[in-house]
């Protein structure tokens, strides 16, 4: 028989048992599966509709306001950031748990096959000390000093890095207000020109037709009309490509104010005086001190600096005994017990000497961090003094671009009447009236396109001291509305001259 055979009954058990383990290995492999068709659709899906979702409808005519305060409650760069400042928050509250003392509840179930006890002699008597069955449950606090006074230091690191998240939300909102502003008037510049252009290309493309017509009929000198049609197509493709960068700033725009692309929207600027750039209401010296106060890098580095100042009263308590109390109170249903319940209470003392080794090398690694810290603040804060400058003088450029392309739009204007008067009494070619008419609407699209430069400028001013558009309380603006209205007395102080105002720093 093979059970009667030396040796069979292990080959048998390792031919069952190689054929399992490798089931085992094979179960337990893993392999990369990518996405399915279905599951990218089901993605796209959900993505367009979660970036659209829960938004206001364009019900009228956009103002800067408004285009500032879809962009800040809806912009999607803005709510990341929103987002990372709340996790930073929870961090923090999170933090505060380490705080307490650690409370610990523990039950238990022990069984064994057979009953623990001793043999005591004489007599080769037995004693029982242990049932074979029993269940136990304990509820114990402990409470190390140590460690309190880490979790305390780690507290205010967390607070800190809470802090840097909301300066670097700050960043993001100058940051998108600024490009708002220049895109507004840029597309405010192509709702007044593209009109005029669009008329201009029609009448360009009529003359077009005409030459190309006496062309094949054999009227006139093929040369010369072949001459005015290549002039004419030149134009036509200036103007093409001026309408094409005038429509990229609607997109622009539309991308900010987190707006499906392709929905129409207009603008309100009616009663804007486009002759007169807004003026910036301070100083240089008056906006590089507003700079320093208020810019959100140099505010998120001085928190950075009290990380790292705390990172060295760590190393100090690390150094020192840890004092650990302990209190509870136990519970076993075993009836050799002579005390089913009782409590517990003691103190312990534990000192990792390493730590005490280590502490120089901490504290200077700490206090390096701390000079490295300050001098990265000490050049970001020249940084800012040249932005300050540089914003200041591309603010004044802008302006003298803005002077020259009103005055080159009044002479465009003149001899574009002249020539259209010419042309009326047959005095000039018809190329030539083209001609001039796309120079005066070119000239008048400059002077719009100027103006944009100038207000993009003049944003770029306010983002560079880093004056905040909303106050501290609106900074998350539930209503559209009510960011507007925010919004709208902002602008307005800021046209009156008010000097923005100069949040403290939080401790």
């Amino acid at each position: 028989m093979l059970t009667s055979l030396p040796g069979r009954s292990g080959i048998f058990r390792r031919a069952v048992a190689l054929p399992a383990v490798a089931l085992m290995v094979s179960a337990c492999s893993v392999t990369p599966v990518p996405l399915t068709p279905g599951e990218t659709a089901l993605r796209v899906a959900q993505d367009m509709t979660a970036m659209y979702a829960d938004q206001e409808p364009v019900s009228g005519p956009i103002t800067l306001e408004e285009a500032s305060a879809r962009a800040l409650k809806y912009n999607l760069d803005h709510r990341l950031k929103l987002m990372e400042e709340a996790v930073a928050l929870s961090d923090l509250d999170l933090s505060h748990y380490d705080l307490l003392p650690r409370m610990t509840a523990e039950a238990g179930y022990s069984a064994r096959s057979n009953t623990q006890g001793t043999l005591v002699s004489p007599g080769n008597t037995q004693s029982v000390s242990t049932e074979r069955v029993h269940n136990t449950a304990d509820l114990e606090m402990t409470w190390n000093v140590l460690d309190f006074g880490v979790s305390y230091i780690r507290a205010h690191q967390k607070a800190d890095m809470a802090l840097m998240a909301e300066e670097r939300r700050r960043q993001v909102v100058h940051n998108i207000l600024k490009d708002v502003r220049a895109s507004f008037w840029r597309v405010a510049a192509a709702e007044r020109s593209l009109p005029a252009l669009s008329a201009l290309s029609e009448n360009v493309g009529e003359a077009l037709k005409n030459s190309e017509r006496l062309v094949a009929e054999g009227l006139g000198n093929k040369v010369e009309h072949l001459t005015y049609q290549r002039a004419l197509l030149d134009t036509l493709a200036q103007l093409d490509a001026t309408r094409r960068d005038l429509m990229t700033a609607r997109q622009n725009l539309a991308a900010l104010m987190n707006i499906r692309p392709g929905t129409p929207y207009t603008l309100a600027v009616e009663g804007t005086d486009f002759d007169a750039p807004p003026a910036f209401p301070l100083t240089v010296e008056q906006a590089e001190l507003v700079a320093l106060h208020q810019r959100a890098e140099l505010r998120g580095e001085t928190y950075q600096t009290r990380i790292y100042a705390r990172e060295s009263k760590v190393g100090i308590l690390k150094m020192l005994p840890g004092l650990n109390f302990f209190a509870g109170v136990h519970s076993d249903d075993d009836r050799y017990l002579i005390n089913s319940d009782w409590a517990s209470l003691g103190t312990s003392l534990t000192w990792n000497l390493l730590n005490v080794a280590s502490l120089p090398a901490t504290l200077d690694a700490a206090e390096r961090k701390v000079q490295l810290s300050e001098v990265r603040r000490m050049a970001l804060s020249m940084a800012v003094v040249s932005q300050v400058h540089v914003a200041t003088l591309r603010n004044a450029s802008a302006v003298h671009q803005f002077k020259l392309a009103q005055r080159r739009r009044v002479v465009e204007d003149g001899i574009g009447d002249a020539s259209r008067a010419a042309r009326q009494a047959r005095r000039g070619s018809e190329l030539d009236a083209i001609r001039d008419e796309v120079l005066a609407v070119q000239a008048r699209l400059r002077q719009d396109l100027a103006y944009a430069d100038v207000q993009d400028a003049y944003g770029a001013l306010f983002a560079t001291i880093g004056a905040d558009p909303l106050p501290s309380r609106a900074a998350d603006p539930r209503s559209l509305d009510g960011a507007k209205d925010a919004l709208s007395q902002t602008f307005e102080r800021w046209r009156s001259g008010t000097l923005p105002e100069v949040r403290a720093t939080k401790s």
